[in-house]
């Protein structure tokens, strides 16, 4: 019998082999796909890849996906005797020492991989232990067990420890208080763009917890972050000059979302979002100096947008920060507006746990008529939800030159008796405007002049639409209903791509020119997590947040031939 702790590594370690596997085989052109004969059909199964680390391996693949999300079986190992079965934890460190040899002394790869399975073993023995059923935006929130779908270290979280982990993680459901800081007010930058002032919100919510002088003002920080700030000797000299004191916990309780750093206040009637000294995947989780004027300009310019129905924008529009002669102090603190209940994509599309329904299942099943079959349930499902999402991007881009970056995080989808009814977009690190409708905007906007870098030229606003509406948003989707054999990968990209081609016959801007850019080439640019992982690159520190694209095989390529059956056939194309 498997015991408790043999289980929680077992599925640990098959979600750390499907990341990191799946992209290897994405990124690295050193692969070679082939069908093995009947002999090799023993060990390989139906369809296989061959990786050359310096030792053989050979991967089973039990289903090969069209989207890049293959479903990867046992692994061998070529040795003099023969083939002989590895294990999937000794097999990734034996490709991260390979990658690692081509980018010596800059890459922690491999840290980063077992920090991200340890991680997983610790949630998801907590969750089996504690099992939930989500039903809130909150318990959605707290049940993204295995992170970043698309990323060979999809829970790493560098910079917290295990206590850490359990007391302010969002996967361990615990409650914690906020640190506050007294700021003398010629020290403080805030603004807002509603009536939200967070350091009057911070002092109507603490009310006489605290007794401030009539220069002070509150500023709330999270407890890693106040840890990390109190060691800094810019914030230890306004410590002891007492333009700034450290008042310690205090106040209500908040808990932490899916990013970790964003947390909601027990009663919902708002959230903040900190920065940490913590990097969870790609980058250090930190707000930008730019990030906080993002949130207040789109907030106003979008009182002067329609948005198309169903859609519409969780947004940031206030923030504070203390000065200490850096861009950023570290004391950045973004306000959020309250949240509907409405469930992030990534906890739609996870993996279940032990042979339970997926959440999407579940919500197929709860939309289905009683005069539909499964499978029509699912398809008017399906075809609801592309619309309501799609839809929206393609017409926000179209009318307006505004792109978002709606990758299964910051997409949130409400529903109503199982079916999908409302899409709501969440971050002030999302937005991407059109250079070549900058002028528009801002007669709409006039503080837009003060915010170029929301400007992008089209471009990169196709490569990032790109990566993150179809390969990070809708692949997983798709590849959910594939999964619970609601429908079948195929049939779903045939029908997005016969969408694509209406919508774009009824268009004739922006939104027509990237659903052309879509169906027509061949490959489309894809983020390389691994590689940028493997070149220790921080999206927020690069220039432009522009870190390694690549081109992959595109599914919605109009005159695609998807040639599973060939000897060799290599996923990587460019790079």
């Amino acid at each position: 019998m498997t015991t408790r702790t043999e289980r929680t590594e077992e599925i640990a370690t098959h979600a750390t082999l499907q990341a990191f596997g799946n992209s290897y085989l994405r990124e690295i052109d050193m692969i070679e796909w082939f069908i093995p004969t009947d002999e090799e059909n023993i060990w390989f199964g139906e369809t296989a890849c061959r990786i050359d680390v310096g030792t053989i391996y050979v991967l089973e693949i039990r289903r090969r996906s069209r989207i890049g999300r293959h479903e990867i079986g046992r692994i061998y190992r070529q040795t003099s005797c023969g083939w002989t079965e590895e294990a999937p934890l000794t097999f990734i460190i034996a490709c991260c020492q390979h990658l690692q040899r081509l980018a010596p002394g800059v890459t922690d790869l491999l840290y980063r991989v077992l920090d991200s399975h340890r991680c997983m073993c610790h949630v998801i023995a907590h969750e089996l232990n504690e099992p939930i059923c989500p039903e809130t935006f909150l318990e959605h929130e707290q049940t993204v067990r295995f992170g970043h779908w698309f990323h060979p270290t999809p829970k790493s979280r560098v910079g917290m420890h295990d206590w850490e982990q359990v007391a302010y993680a969002p996967e361990f459901r615990n409650g914690f208080q906020l640190d506050y800081f007294a700021v003398e007010e010629s020290l403080l930058t805030e603004a807002s763009a509603t009536d939200q002032w967070i350091s009057e919100q911070m002092r109507k919510q603490l009310g006489s917890a605290v007794a401030l002088s009539a220069s002070e003002r509150l500023l709330p920080a999270h407890p890693l972050q106040a840890q990390h700030l109190l060691l800094q000797p810019s914030v230890q000299r306004l410590l002891a000059t007492n333009q700034l004191r450290h008042l310690g916990r205090l106040g209500p309780t908040y808990f932490a979302t899916s990013s970790i750093r964003t947390v909601l206040q027990a009663d919902r009637s708002h959230m903040l979002k900190f920065s940490i000294p913590v990097q969870v995947t790609n980058s250090r989780r930190v707000n930008k100096r730019h990030e906080l004027t993002a949130g207040l300009v789109m907030r106003r310019l979008a009182e002067q947008i329609s948005f198309p129905d169903g859609f519409s924008i969780t947004h940031d529009p206030a923030y504070a920060t203390v000065q200490t002669g850096a861009d950023e102090s570290g004391f950045e603190v973004i306000y959020r507006e309250a949240q509907d209940d409405a469930i992030n994509v990534a906890a739609l599309v996870q993996e279940p746990l032990d042979q339970e329904p997926s959440v999407l299942a579940s919500l197929v099943l709860k939309s289905k008529r009683t005069d539909q079959s499964l499978s029509q349930a699912a398809r008017d499902w399906f075809e609801t939800y592309i619309e309501l999402t799609l839809g929206t991007l393609v017409e926000l881009y179209e009318h307006y030159g505004i792109a978002l970056e709606a990758h299964q995080q910051n997409s949130l989808i409400r529903f109503e008796q199982g079916r999908p009814v409302s899409y709501q977009f969440r971050d002030n690190q999302g937005y991407y405007l059109a250079r070549s409708n900058k002028n528009q905007l801002i007669e709409l906007e006039a503080a837009l002049a003060e915010a170029p870098e929301l400007f992008y030229d089209e471009t990169t606003i196709k490569e990032r639409l790109t990566y993150y509406m179809i390969w990070n948003h809708l692949a997983g989707l798709i590849h959910r209903f594939d999964r619970d054999g609601l429908l079948a990968e195929s049939t779903m990209l045939e029908w997005v791509g016969t969408w694509c081609d209406q919508k774009s016959q009824i268009l004739s801007g922006r939104g027509k020119d990237w659903l052309e850019y879509i169906r027509s080439r061949p490959t489309l640019p894809y983020k390389a997590n691994l590689l940028t992982r493997l070149h220790a690159l921080d999206e927020l520190e690069v220039s432009g947040e522009r870190v390694i694209f690549i081109e992959i095989d595109n599914p919605l390529h109009r005159e695609v031939r998807h040639a599973n059956d060939e000897r060799t056939t290599c996923l990587q194309t460019t790079s």
